[in-house]
């Protein structure tokens, strides 16, 4: 069975969960080599993410959503209207996934200035065997958290991770950070509630919804790739 890269981080768990499905299960516990298989997963999609660019898969992803947007505009829908939504926070959460893990996995120093300023990373202890293995233990160990476990809609993680590697927050600014932790609520309605809240109120997805969303998703690309296009700068002067 395949997976398709191209999905990127924010499509990883569908894929994943095909192939735990297919996992030797005895008792209704998956065997010991569960976390062995767990890892070859993650080594196979950072091997995809390695031959493209998340910048590049976001354009596309942003120009396909605007398409379906653009087609389906005659159609007075709550339904397609939620989709959409829902659709644009993918594309959002899949371009922070791979465009972190990117960096991370090409360059020393971002990974470095993340180890040094995660708290439970920082705190870590090699064994001596792992010690001589290198640098590779530790990024095997940062790109298992950042493909496997992180969650890029938990902003105030995301959003210190970004600021170690490229210097920058996530936000454009604080209305566009206001504006994405306040529909990042209605996402969560979206996703598991079909729309409604706690209370089941159907929430109100208009245009002008889409047109925030999509400007503050925008906002926050262009100014990662610069920070990232800056702090590239600063590494190639490195003098080794």
């Amino acid at each position: 069975m395949e997976v398709d890269v191209e999905r990127g981080v924010g499509g990883r768990l569908s894929a994943y969960v095909s192939k735990i499905d297919d996992l030797p299960v005895k008792g209704g516990v998956l065997q010991d080599d569960i976390e062995v298989q767990f890892d070859e997963l993650i080594s196979e999609y950072l091997r995809g993410i390695a031959d493209r660019f998340p910048q590049n898969v976001y354009r596309d992803a942003i120009k396909d959503a605007d398409l379906i947007r653009e087609q389906v505009s005659s159609i007075s829908s709550p339904a397609i209207t939620r989709m959409l939504f829902v659709h644009y926070w993918s594309i959002f959460e899949t371009y922070l996934g791979d465009r972190l893990v990117k960096i991370v996995k090409e360059h020393h120093e971002a990974l470095q200035s993340l180890v040094k300023s995660h708290t439970v990373w920082k705190a870590k202890t090699l064994t001596f065997e792992e010690f001589y293995e290198g640098s590779q233990v530790i990024l095997d160990a940062v790109m298992k958290e950042l493909v496997g476990n992180m969650l890029y809609h938990r902003f105030e993680a995301v959003d210190g991770l970004y600021k170690a590697t490229v210097g920058t927050s996530i936000f454009a600014s604080k209305d566009d950070q206001k504006i994405l932790n306040k529909m990042r609520d209605a996402r969560h309605h979206c996703v598991h509630r079909s729309g409604k809240d706690k209370d089941g109120n159907l929430l109100k997805i208009t245009d002008t919804t889409l047109d925030d969303l999509r400007g503050a998703i925008q906002r926050s690309h262009t100014q990662i790739e610069e920070a990232y296009r800056e702090r590239l700068e600063e590494w190639d002067n490195v003098p080794w």
